[in-house]
């Protein structure tokens, strides 16, 4: 049996490899490259939260390329950045102790 390997919507055409029966992944090169040296997009080296931010994932880069839209608009400050990731490290605690 040949299970598909893919982190979408589980069908063929969007699989990047397949999985043996024995558990061994067998990538496809040329999926697995495109997605192995995707560019980082200019508004996200232009940006200064650039740095601290675990950028645009490389999915919609593909998808997307210099077209890709952040998550963050120009009304978002340094301040609202570093509050959502206190936030977000404080939800991810609250989770993993219950």
């Amino acid at each position: 049996m040949r299970i598909f390997c893919t982190a979408r919507d589980f069908n063929l055409e969007n699989s990047e490899g397949i999985i043996s029966p024995y558990g061994m992944i067998f990538w496809e090169y040329e999926k697995t490259n495109r997605r192995l040296f995707t560019q980082v997009p200019k508004i996200c080296k232009e940006c200064k939260l650039f740095p601290s931010c675990s950028g645009i994932c490389s999915q919609k880069i593909i998808e997307g390329g210099e077209n890709v839209k952040c998550i963050l608009d120009d009304n978002f400050t340094v301040n609202d950045y570093i509050s959502m990731n206190f936030n977000n490290q404080i939800l991810k605690q609250k989770i993993l102790k219950s």
